[in-house]
């Protein structure tokens, strides 16, 4: 688990904070210790927004190293990936799995997809 205290800006710059501390969990355990300490939790995504969603001073929490399977349909038409994971990360895993699911047309979208702390 990745615990800092540091800056946190979104990509363009125009959303900043100061969080007590910067958590990347890998486990449902160090999220759940994590939370549990945390008087006030902000959960940030890939950073692209720009409203102040993330701007905290309480502990910004990135899910993005989070490990935890894909559960597929039993029709096998979808499946739910963990929070947090970039449409690369998804996609990869996906093509793993036996099924070899594909997340169509979203190639093009691997270049902007971005879920690490800046």
């Amino acid at each position: 688990m990745n615990a800092t205290a540091q800056a946190w800006k979104n990509w363009s710059g125009s959303v900043q904070a100061q969080p007590s501390r910067l958590a990347s969990p890998r486990t449902e355990d160090e999220l759940s210790t994590i939370v549990r300490g945390a008087a006030k939790v902000r959960v940030v995504g890939a950073g692209h927004s720009f409203m102040p969603l993330c701007a905290t001073t309480g502990v910004l929490l990135s899910l993005a190293d989070l490990d935890s399977p894909i559960e597929v349909a039993a029709d096998g038409t979808s499946a739910w990936v963990p929070a947090g994971w970039s449409l690369k990360r998804s996609h990869s895993r996906a093509q793993r799995r036996p099924e070899r699911m594909a997340l169509a047309r979203i190639s093009a979208a691997f270049r902007h997809s971005r879920t690490r702390f800046a």
